[in-house]
């Protein structure tokens, strides 16, 4: 019916964006997925995508509660929808907000690095919330761009008695690949070196892998990931909104791309989580452990990295989190 909702009958942030593909492809609506989160029947949907208003940068998930609210940041696709799995789980005391992307709404990154990402969303919440205290959760890349809006605020004088991290990777742990003219230089240099019936084997594999990426090229895959590539250059070009398909991989680039020079430093955040996935990963720590000197508390989580940024982590997270702000507020008290 009109009424039901979508999420209780099965659907969550990819089918929903798959969703806004076809209202945009059928009907020309361009709005943001995350409208989703707080319009999840057809009757609130309809009214939410008729309401022409400015772009909201928070997403009201859960307004009412005595508690000091929780702003969820989104991950490296700018999903923020993994927050309403939070709600039911938290209770009902708990508000609950999501730190929305420009990105969904077509718009280009705006800044130039994580620190003034970071201080574009405090202007945000503190146009809602004034005075703290302030807690966060972040999946993957939110939960650096949570630690940056902590620093900040604390430098404010403000108090962020919680940061939560959602299997997110220190900056300083992330190994940026060599370029393809590195490896390929590299790689002729060690050739160099090599006995002649190694260059002919080499030879050979090189022409074997042309051959199969050129197949590649030629699969309806491949065309239509360069035809949204294309529109995607073609809408920067022209300053017009991002395609509504390209806008997940668009903001997976450009807004990744802050993670490389940026260094996370104090003040730090009196209490920082990591949720780490029970997926293998050699750096048990994430790589935040040199950076809190030892102050970090782990909890692992029965999922993968990529589940955490998914409404269905809500009932694995919402419990840890809400056992962690009331062991902080037992300790304040």
């Amino acid at each position: 019916t009109d009424h039901d909702d979508f999420f209780e009958l099965g659907g969550d942030s990819m089918r929903a964006t798959r969703v806004f593909i076809e209202l945009n492809r059928r009907c020309g609506i361009d709005r943001p997925v995350s409208l989703m989160a707080e319009a999840s029947t057809i009757a609130s949907l309809a009214v939410a995508i008729s309401d022409e208003s400015t772009w909201e940068s928070l997403l009201a998930v859960q307004t009412d509660g005595t508690r000091p609210p929780l702003f969820v940041v989104h991950d490296g696709g700018g999903n923020v929808m993994y927050a309403r799995g939070l709600a039911g789980p938290m209770g009902a005391d708990q508000p609950i907000y999501g730190v929305q992307c420009e990105g969904l709404n077509g718009l280009p990154r705006q800044q130039d690095s994580m620190v003034d990402l970071a201080r574009t969303y405090v202007t945000r919440i503190r146009a809602v919330y004034p005075r703290g205290p302030y807690t966060f959760y972040g999946a993957s890349l939110g939960g650096v761009i949570a630690m940056e809006m902590a620093r900040q605020l604390l430098e404010d004088g403000e108090e962020v008695p919680l940061v939560a991290l959602g299997d997110t990777l220190a900056p300083s742990a992330i190994v940026i690949p060599p370029s393809r003219r590195e490896r390929v230089s590299r790689r002729a240099t060690e050739l160099r070196a090599s006995p002649v019936p190694v260059r002919v084997w080499h030879a050979l594999a090189s022409a074997g892998r042309v051959l199969a990426r050129r197949a590649e090229r030629l699969s309806p895959a491949s065309r239509e990931v360069r035809r949204i590539d294309r529109a995607t250059a073609s809408a920067l070009r022209r300053g017009t909104a991002i395609p509504v398909e390209a806008r997940e991989s668009y903001i997976m680039r450009q807004y990744g791309t802050l993670m490389v020079g940026h260094s996370p430093g104090p003040p730090f955040p009196d209490r920082v989580l990591l949720l780490r996935a029970t997926t293998p990963n050699k750096l048990s720590d994430r790589g935040w452990g040199p950076l809190l000197d030892g102050s970090l508390e782990v909890v692992d989580v029965a999922c993968g990295h990529a589940d955490l940024g998914r409404e269905a982590s809500g009932p694995l997270v919402g419990p840890i989190l809400t056992g962690a702000l009331n062991q902080q507020q037992l300790a304040t008290a």
